[in-house]
């Protein structure tokens, strides 16, 4: 049985990507990603609207649209490890260094619904 390390995986999938897409994104040269705050609230270059980062366990983060985020809605974007940011399974020409940060936070997500509003009689 062969075993890969963390370099043969990525060399293998940035060969994969530019296989598919004829474009390689994928990032293998930059130093380590910057580090986001939790629920901090990012801008992407050449993109409308805000984004609100959530760090998950497997490292990297996944982006949300503040209702997405507010509501319990599905992400937009996650990265990787490495940083690189992926929409729908599909790699962008983005990296974890591309979002601005616009120094403000989004607010806790409710547990109890709250965040929905008040009830409709």
């Amino acid at each position: 049985m062969a075993y890969f390390g963390v370099n043969d995986v990525m060399a293998l999938e940035s060969y994969l990507l530019l296989q598919v897409t004829g474009v390689s994104t994928f990032d293998t040269e930059r130093g380590p990603m910057q580090q986001l705050k939790e629920r901090g609230i990012y801008t992407l270059p050449s993109e409308r609207g805000e984004l609100v980062a959530h760090a998950v366990f497997r490292g990297g983060y996944v982006l949300y649209t503040p209702t997405d985020w507010e509501f319990n809605g599905p992400y937009t974007y996650e990265s990787d490890g490495s940083g690189n940011i992926r929409s729908e399974g599909q790699y962008t020409c983005w990296h974890i260094d591309d979002l601005a940060y616009t120094n403000r936070i989004a607010r806790s997500r409710s547990r109890s619904g709250a965040a929905q509003g008040p009830a409709a009689f």
